[in-house]
């Protein structure tokens, strides 16, 4: 809650016709109150790059305060006008203090949070920030760390209000909301003031419009304009094998197994979002099928090194291979189930059988190659 003594006036978007268009922050004006007149503290005017900020300066003089570079963003984009989202994309942040203005190198976590900041003379820390799962700052620390006002998600926050703004709608950080009602209605979510269907650490919202999601560690899509098409893509398919010593009985081996999946899973509106959580669903089976089938090898106890061996790397070759085309086949069933009829569900379904054709072969392998291993010697 803002305190009774303290304003904080901005502009905002405007509303034409019921539709919301994009707005810029132009200025920023606190004030105090002590039982007298108001009396201005603050007032500072912004200029922009289409969405990203790239200047702050005295709104009485016109002495620049801050400036801000930009580079590619977590989608691996430019930001700039044509990207709309630049979360994670500030490179450097400069404070234009005087005798000498000081620059400082931006350092983020996984979502594209600015959880430090680097000075680019000494190369020591000059800011650290830690959050709360909705951007609220838990703790902010070093002689940057309220001069820079790029934190949460890589957007403006103003320490006056606990706001940070989206382009479209303020965040409350403190209450974990919305301001304002989303401007894209349900398309958005059920839920039109809550903030990413209060699922902060798997998914995204560059604008204030619409969530991506994150899941299983994924290192994301971005929300596209105007894409009315989702998105599911297993970045990462991983499953290891390695030879330790056998617990149950000393001086045998075993193997170990481990993995990862990592998936990117889009979906720009509600219409979208189930078809591509099935996909996410079918993922997941095959992955737990893959997992549940390494595992069986770690049940058996070996004297023969070579022979342990052997079966951790049909872990890391045969089965990863023959497991991710499965993974591969499930998508394309969707899809040759759910598109209607015409050339994009006769492509999709002739898909299917070729990787059906794989799979079949893959299994083949992965079966001979199980029974080279079981027939060396204990």
């Amino acid at each position: 809650m803002v305190s009774p003594r303290l304003a904080s006036r901005f502009r905002r978007p405007c509303h034409v016709r019921g539709e919301t268009r994009p707005g810029r922050r132009y200025s920023k004006v606190v004030s105090n109150w002590t039982g007298s007149p108001w009396t201005r503290v603050l007032h500072e005017k912004f200029l922009y790059d289409g969405w990203n900020l790239l200047g702050a300066f005295n709104g009485t003089n016109g002495a620049i305060i801050r400036s801000f570079l930009w580079g590619l963003d977590l989608s691996g984009a430019q930001a700039g006008p044509a990207n709309i989202q630049a979360v994670g994309g500030l490179l450097f942040f400069t404070h234009h203090s005087t005798p000498q203005p000081s620059t400082h190198c931006a350092a983020y976590d996984g979502n594209g949070n600015v959880m430090a900041l680097v000075d680019g003379k000494t190369g020591s820390a000059s800011a650290r920030y830690e959050y709360d799962p909705f951007g609220q700052t838990i703790r902010a620390s070093g002689t940057m760390a309220t001069v820079n006002p790029v934190r949460f998600s890589s957007k403006v926050v103003d320490d006056e209000t606990d706001y940070a703004y989206y382009g479209y709608r303020y965040l409350n950080l403190s209450a974990g909301r919305w301001l304002n009602r989303d401007p894209i209605e349900e398309r958005g979510g059920e839920s039109l003031t809550a903030f990413v269907s209060n699922d902060s650490i798997n998914r995204l919202d560059g604008l204030g419009l619409s969530e991506t999601t994150w899941r299983m560690g994924a290192t994301g899509y971005f929300d596209r304009p105007g894409a009315e098409d989702g998105v599911t893509h297993a970045v990462l398919f991983e499953g290891s094998g390695t030879v330790s010593a056998c617990a149950a009985t000393a001086g045998y081996f075993s193997v170990s197994t481990a993995g990862n999946l990592k998936l990117n899973v889009y979906y720009p509106n509600l219409e979208v979002k189930e078809h591509e959580l099935e996909h996410e669903r079918r993922w997941k089976a095959v992955w737990n099928d893959f997992k549940i089938h390494a595992l069986g090898f770690e049940s058996f106890c070996f004297c023969n090194p070579s022979k342990a061996k052997c079966f951790a790397d049909l872990v890391e070759t045969k089965m990863k291979a023959l497991y991710y085309e499965k993974g591969g086949l499930a998508i394309y069933q969707h899809e040759c189930e759910t598109y209607p009829e015409g050339p994009a569900k006769r492509k999709n379904c002739d898909r299917v059988k070729l990787i059906q054709a794989r799979v079949d072969k893959f299994q083949a392998e992965l079966t001979s190659a199980t029974m080279r291993c079981m027939l060396m010697k204990d």
